[in-house]
């Protein structure tokens, strides 16, 4: 069994606190007839300004280590991941040797479901906690998928993106962090979501009525924790994906709304040959954003605007070769489709402003 005592630490009095909680973790073991290792009992101290304050179990001072082991995943005491990145690296390595020279027959889908089975869940476990942020992390993750395609016979000489059709890891790290959000946001995941997520004032939000607020350091440590990393991730997605009522109906969205936009996707091919693609993806930006500004409650568009707006649709069509929605057929829609997700949805901020008729059938 593993026990552990932390708490913050700016004052003496801090650290007595401190010191009684241990002392009181210490009777309860021996009420319970239990006795502490102390040879594997250890402090990590956190933070530059931390005093290091030396703590004693049963009179005997505990040692100060800059790396500890907590449910596999190695925290530093400068919370930087580098460690445990390099850790898990060597381990998929080997596990990609292992699979390299016992497998003779290397089918592709013999080999995806071992990559699937034996190599990503330890790349990927716990990863909302130690999520890498430098490039280097990054990229010393992302290599051992690029290792894994080229063990593939006649794939060796194809780009990164052409061979398996997979996601980068980047990218389902992000979807991973969106899912969690939206559990602990929608109750599924039994937490606090109002003090890990707290809201952005409803007076100020231009999308979705979910936006977070996140919060101002000095550091970049602070962050890079996961509740306030995913804060611009999560404002930024579309209404209709972060409202979804159900947690498949957001998952499915999701991975279309990252996969219409390239949201977290490596593009490793040349320029060359791309113009009409990257063109088409641009208007769409622009068009969906321009419609997002444009459902905005209690905005009325002049004739004019209306005009000028429809001069832009214009041209996007002409460059993407597509027919476009008009702006009033769209604002309308999306009007309609906004307040009907507000009636339906009781824990929506906007809910209390829609009453029901006298006749109790239509609002």
């Amino acid at each position: 069994m593993t026990q552990k005592v932390g708490g913050g630490v700016d004052s003496v009095e801090d650290c007595r606190r401190l010191q009684r909680d241990i002392d009181r973790m210490q009777k309860w073991a021996e009420k319970w007839q239990m006795e502490f290792n102390l040879e594997k009992c250890e402090v990590v101290h956190f933070g530059r300004t931390n005093s290091k304050a030396e703590y004693k179990v049963n009179g005997r001072i505990l040692g100060s280590v800059e790396e500890q082991r907590d449910l596999g995943v190695h925290v530093h005491r400068s919370l930087k991941v580098a460690s445990q990145v390099d850790r898990v690296v060597k381990k998929v390595y080997r596990v990609l040797t292992f699979i390299s020279q016992g497998k003779e027959f290397k089918q592709r889908d013999v080999m995806m479901q071992l990559y699937k089975t034996w190599v990503r869940p330890h790349l990927e476990y716990c990863i909302q906690f130690w999520s890498p942020h430098y490039r280097k992390d990054v990229e010393a993750l992302e290599r051992v998928q690029r290792r894994f395609t080229r063990m593939l016979p006649g794939l060796e000489s194809m780009n990164y993106d052409q061979r398996l059709r997979l996601y980068c890891l980047e990218r389902r790290r992000m979807t991973g962090n969106m899912i969690e959000v939206y559990k602990m946001l929608r109750g599924i995941d039994r937490v606090d979501s109002q003090r890990l997520f707290p809201r952005a004032p409803l007076l100020s939000t231009s999308g979705h009525g979910f936006k977070l607020r996140g919060g101002k350091f000095k550091g970049d440590i602070r962050g890079r924790v996961f509740t306030q990393r995913v804060v611009g991730a999560w404002n930024a997605r579309p209404e209709s994906v972060v409202e979804a009522y159900t947690l498949v109906k957001f998952n499915r969205l999701l991975d279309w709304y990252m996969e219409e936009f390239k949201v977290g996707v490596i593009w490793e091919a040349g320029f060359e040959g791309q113009h009409n693609i990257v063109g088409q993806r641009a208007c769409n930006v622009l068009y969906y954003s321009m419609f997002y500004v444009l459902s905005l409650p209690g905005l009325e568009i002049a004739p004019s605007q209306n005009a000028r707006l429809q001069w832009i649709v214009r041209s996007a069509e002409k460059i993407i070769g597509v027919s476009l929605p008009t702006i009033t057929d769209i604002y309308t829609t999306r009007c309609i489709r906004k307040g009907n997700s507000i009636m339906k949805d009781p824990t929506h901020p906007s809910h209390k402003f829609f009453s029901l008729l006298p006749s109790g059938k239509r609002y």
